[in-house]
């Protein structure tokens, strides 16, 4: 197995900190702290920055284009 991305790896910590309650609980200051810590991260792996480490899949490709899967 590839060794996992500390940036990925931070996100679920964020949630798994957060606990279950704020999961689905509205609160925009928990929402606006989450934008700051990782929009960049998430717009990073929109652009296939390879924050995965392998290139994105013709299926991957076309759902961040807006199209779906192909399948």
């Amino acid at each position: 197995m590839d060794e996992l991305d500390e940036r990925a790896l931070s996100v679920t910590r964020f949630w798994r900190h957060a606990g279950e309650d704020a999961w689905f609980e509205k609160n925009d200051a928990f929402d606006a702290d989450f934008r700051t810590r990782f929009l960049d991260l998430h717009f990073a792996a929109a652009r296939r920055n390879r924050m995965l480490g392998r290139e994105t899949t013709p299926d991957e490709q076309m759902f961040l284009d807006g199209g779906g899967f192909s399948g």
